[in-house]
Formats: C-alpha cells, sequence, structure tokens
C-alpha cells in the first residue's frame, strides 16, 4: 500500500499544494467486496487511494487551535481499534466535540488515557519542547492501538 501511494503521489505530484500551510490530504482505503452482508471474514476487498488538496480545516483559519479535553470519556485503549480508521473510533467522540464546540468554544477534543495524551480529534500530536534540564524533546503517543500512526510527507515521496 505505500509503495502504491507513493507511485500515486507521483504523478499526482501537479496537486500537491505550494502554497504556505496547505496540504495533500491523503486517505488510503479498503471496502469489502464480498456479496454478502454480515460478520464474517473477508474473501474479496478493493483498496484505494484518495487524494485532495486542502487549506485551512477550521473555519477561524490558521490559527492555534483551542482544545477541549474531558477526562471521563476515552475515545481508544492500547490493542482496541484505534489504530484503524473505523467508524466505531469516530462516531462515539462527536457528542463530546459538540460540547467542545458549543459550550466552550472549542475547536477539537484533547483525547487521554491514563495521563498520556493520544491525540487532537482525529489529529496525531506531537509535542516539541525543552524539559526541566535543558534537553530539546520531542514527545509522540505511544503506537500501541490507540491511535492511527502517523506518516510524513518526506517518507514516501
Amino acid at each position: 500500500m505505500t509503495k502504491c501511494t507513493a507511485a500515486l503521489i507521483d504523478m499526482e505530484r501537479d496537486w500537491i499544494p505550494k502554497r504556505p500551510q496547505h496540504s495533500m490530504y491523503i486517505r488510503p482505503n479498503s471496502i469489502a467486496m464480498d456479496n454478502r452482508f454480515g460478520l464474517s471474514s473477508i474473501k474479496k476487498m478493493k483498496t484505494f487511494v484518495v487524494l485532495s488538496p486542502v487549506g485551512p480545516y477550521y473555519p477561524r483559519g490558521f490559527v492555534p487551535v483551542r482544545l477541549y479535553c474531558d477526562t471521563k470519556v476515552v475515545r481508544a485503549w492500547p490493542q482496541g481499534f484505534g489504530d484503524k480508521k473505523i467508524g466505531g473510533n469516530y462516531a462515539p467522540t462527536l457528542r463530546i466535540q459538540r460540547k467542545g464546540i458549543e459550550e466552550h468554544g472549542c475547536d477539537q477534543v484533547l483525547w487521554i488515557l491514563h495521563d498520556y495524551v493520544l491525540e487532537v480529534g482525529t489529529m496525531n500530536l506531537f509535542v516539541f519542547w525543552t524539559n526541566e534540564k535543558g534537553v530539546k524533546e520531542l514527545i509522540t503517543p505511544p503506537l500501541d492501538g490507540t491511535i492511527l500512526p502517523g506518516i510524513t510527507r518526506d517518507s514516501i515521496l
């Protein structure tokens, strides 16, 4: 899938936005093509990649994202399905996101688990800072099944 995506991006290189703070949205997809409905193993599937040039995601434009955090709700857990792109990962989060927007004026939800920051809404998250000892650190969530692993533009081009 990675090689296929890299080839597609190479072929569609002219679509990649060259404007500051714009990017290419890349969404690999797989759908079952079996002629049945129900819970069973998949015999046939179709895999494809959608590309779309994008600009500002939020209506406020390119400004810092305001985050709402509710420690009573957990989006995903280790060894669960948080690292899969399935509806079950996102549908349950909509109520909390709506609360953050409507009641607190926030743009998105900061998801945590046992005091570990996992992600912001549907976005991967990292923190680059200088710690108390003056050492620069890059902090990322664990890849333990709670979030989708990220991929950088440089890793596929």
